[in-house]
C-alpha cells in the first residue's frame, strides 16, 4: 500500500522537504549528478519551485479528502459532508411569540401587521401570514344574551352541546294539603330535590346556563345580567364555538403568530409585548403571556456537528433513536428525551405497559405528534400528558401523546470568601449572578444540578476570590421563596422530565471577608 495519501493511519501528505529530496534523487540517477550540492544553482532553484506546486497540490488533496467528514470539514463543506447524512445546519430563526388578540369575531390579521414592546429597546414583532380573529380558533369568548327571559339557551363549542332550560313556577307546589295544612299538597315532602330548583329570574337564567357549560379545560363565568366569559384554562388551545339563537359574540380572544422583525433569541417580560404599532380595524389589545419560540443565529461549525451527531440516527432502525434524531430536525425543536417501558405493568414513572414517553421541549405540537406517529412501532401506546389527534391516510384518528418539561426554580446562597486585605469588585454581586445564570442553562432536563460546576466561572471572572460556598433548593412553585433553613450545600437531583430554571433574582450573593 502506498505510504502517502490514502491509508490506514488517514490521509498522508507529502512534504516540500521529501518531494524535492525526491527529485534531486531521480536527477542524480538520471546524470550522476547531485545538482544539490549548490543550493543556489539553477537547476536546484527550479527544483525547489517545482517542488513547492507539487507540495502545494498534496495540501489541496488533502483539504479536499477532510472536507468529505463531518469531523473536520469546515463551512459549506462541512454542510456538504452533513448532508450525506440527511441532516442540515441550522439556520438564522426569528423569535416566534403566540400572542394573546383581543378583538371583533372574523377580524382578519393582515400579513406584515406589526406590535411592539414596552421595552427599552422597542423590539418590533411581525404577523407573517394572515391570520383570523375568530370563534373558529378562540382561547376566550365573551357571549351576550340579549333577551335572558327566554325559557331555552345553547351552546356548542369543540362538537359539545351544553343547553339550559328556565325552571318556572309550579303552582301545584303552592297548593294547600287539606289533610295537613303545614305541608302543602301531598306528594310536596317526596320529592326534596325539586324544593332546591327554585324558579329562575334572568338574573339567575343567565347564571345557570353558565355553570351548565362545561368544556374540557375550559370555565365559564357570567360577567353580568346577560353576558357570559368563557375561556380556555391553558390559553393555548384553538377552540370551536357555536353560539345558540337569542346570542351575540361581542368579543373574541385568539392567539395569533407574531415573528420578531431580527433574528436570534428576543425575550420580553411577559405584558409587555402589547402595543399594537399597525392599525387594523376590529383589533383591540395584543399582549404576550405565553411562552415564545425562540429564534437563533445560524449554527457555527461546532454547533453544526454537535446537531449531526444529534440527528444522524433519524434514519435508525431502532425506534428511540429514530424519533429522537427526526425530531431534532423540527425547527425550534431544543432538547428531547425517551423512554420506554417494555415490562406488562406500568413503570416508576408512571408509563403504562408497552408504551414510549417523548419529551420535547420547543417545537409544534401538531409536527411533534406527527413525527412520533410516524416513526413509532405499531401497538406502542405513546403516553403523554399533551395529546394530540393525528389521522391516517384510511381517516383513523390517533391519539398521540408526549410530554413537555416541567419547570423546577432554583433558589441559590452563593458565598464569596475575600482574599485577605483585598476588596470585591463593586459589580460582584451582578457579574455572579449572570454567570450563574448563563451556567445553568447548560444544565440537561432531568439531570443533576452538580454546584461544583457553578464555581470556576466564578474563580475566573470575580478577582480577589479565596472560597466558595454554593448552597440551593428547588421549587415548582414560582411564587414560593425559601427561608435561609431550607437551602443545601447539597446537589440538586431533578426528576427525569423537570428542567432546571435559573433567573438572577433567584440567586443571592454573600460576600465573607
Amino acid at each position: 500500500m502506498n505510504e502517502y495519501g490514502v491509508t490506514p493511519a488517514g490521509f498522508v501528505p507529502k512534504r516540500l522537504d521529501e518531494i524535492r529530496d525526491g527529485i534531486n534523487q531521480r536527477i542524480r540517477e538520471a546524470t550522476g549528478i547531485d545538482v544539490s550540492i549548490n543550493p543556489q544553482s539553477v537547476i536546484q532553484v527550479l527544483v525547489t519551485g517545482i517542488a513547492d506546486e507539487i507540495a502545494a497540490m498534496w495540501e489541496t488533496a488533502q483539504d479536499a479528502y477532510y472536507a468529505m467528514y463531518p469531523s473536520s470539514a469546515e463551512g459549506i463543506s462541512l454542510d456538504n459532508a452533513m448532508q450525506f447524512g440527511g441532516v442540515l445546519r441550522e439556520r438564522d430563526r426569528r423569535t416566534v411569540y403566540n400572542l394573546k388578540c383581543t378583538g371583533e369575531n372574523g377580524t382578519i390579521i393582515p400579513y406584515g401587521t406589526m406590535v411592539s414592546s414596552n421595552t427599552q429597546p422597542e423590539k418590533f414583532f411581525m404577523c407573517y401570514a394572515e391570520q383570523v380573529i375568530s370563534i373558529n380558533s378562540f382561547r376566550e369568548v365573551l357571549i351576550r344574551i340579549p333577551d335572558p327571559s327566554v325559557d331555552y339557551l345553547s351552546i356548542t363549542i369543540n362538537g359539545e352541546s351544553f343547553q339550559y332550560v328556565r325552571v318556572k313556577d309550579d303552582p301545584e307546589k303552592e297548593t294547600v294539603n287539606p289533610e295537613n295544612p303545614d305541608t302543602g299538597p301531598e306528594d310536596a315532602g317526596s320529592a326534596p330535590d325539586e324544593a332546591e330548583k327554585k324558579p329562575d329570574t334572568d338574573e339567575t337564567m343567565v347564571e345557570n346556563f353558565a355553570k351548565a357549560i362545561r368544556p374540557r379545560g375550559m370555565t365559564a363565568e357570567p360577567e353580568d345580567v346577560n353576558t357570559i366569559r368563557i375561556r380556555d384554562s391553558s390559553g393555548m388551545s384553538a377552540n370551536i364555538l357555536y353560539p345558540g339563537e337569542n346570542m351575540m359574540v361581542i368579543q373574541v380572544v385568539s392567539n395569533i403568530l407574531f415573528e420578531s422583525t431580527e433574528y436570534g433569541k428576543i425575550s420580553i417580560p411577559k405584558g409587555y409585548l402589547n402595543r399594537i404599532y399597525t392599525n387594523v380595524s376590529g383589533l383591540e389589545a395584543v399582549t404576550n403571556d405565553l411562552d415564545p419560540v425562540y429564534g437563533r443565529f445560524e449554527a457555527t461549525d461546532m454547533e453544526a456537528r454537535q446537531d449531526y451527531i444529534k440527528q444522524v440516527m433519524r434514519r435508525s432502525s431502532n425506534m428511540l433513536d429514530s424519533i429522537r434524531a427526526e425530531l431534532y430536525s423540527l425547527e425550534n425543536v431544543t432538547a428531547v428525551r425517551a423512554w420506554e417501558n417494555d415490562t406488562y405493568d406500568t413503570d416508576k414513572d408512571g408509563r403504562p405497559p408497552k408504551s414510549i414517553e417523548i419529551l420535547v421541549e420547543g417545537g409544534a405540537d401538531a409536527e411533534i405528534a406527527q413525527v412520533i406517529y410516524d416513526k413509532k412501532c405499531v401497538g406502542i401506546y405513546p403516553y403523554g400528558k399533551v395529546r394530540y389527534p393525528i389521522s391516517d391516510p384510511d381517516g383513523n384518528v390517533h391519539d398521540i401523546g408526549f410530554s413537555r418539561p416541567e419547570n423546577v426554580y432554583v433558589w441559590l446562597r452563593v458565598t464569596l470568601v475575600a482574599m485577605s486585605g483585598a476588596r470585591l469588585p463593586s459589580n460582584y454581586v451582578a457579574t455572579v449572578q449572570e454567570l450563574v445564570t448563563d451556567q445553568g442553562g447548560n444544565f440537561e432536563i432531568g439531570g443533576y444540578i452538580t454546584l461544583q460546576r457553578l464555581y470556576t466561572p466564578i474563580y475566573a471572572k470575580v478577582p480577589n476570590v479565596v472560597n466558595i460556598y454554593i448552597s440551593g433548593y428547588l421549587t415548582k412553585d414560582p411564587q414560593e421563596v425559601p427561608t435561609p433553613e431550607m437551602y443545601t450545600l447539597t446537589n440538586l437531583d431533578l426528576s427525569p422530565r423537570e428542567k432546571a430554571l435559573f433567573a438572577p433574582g433567584r440567586i443571592e450573593v454573600i460576600m465573607n471577608e
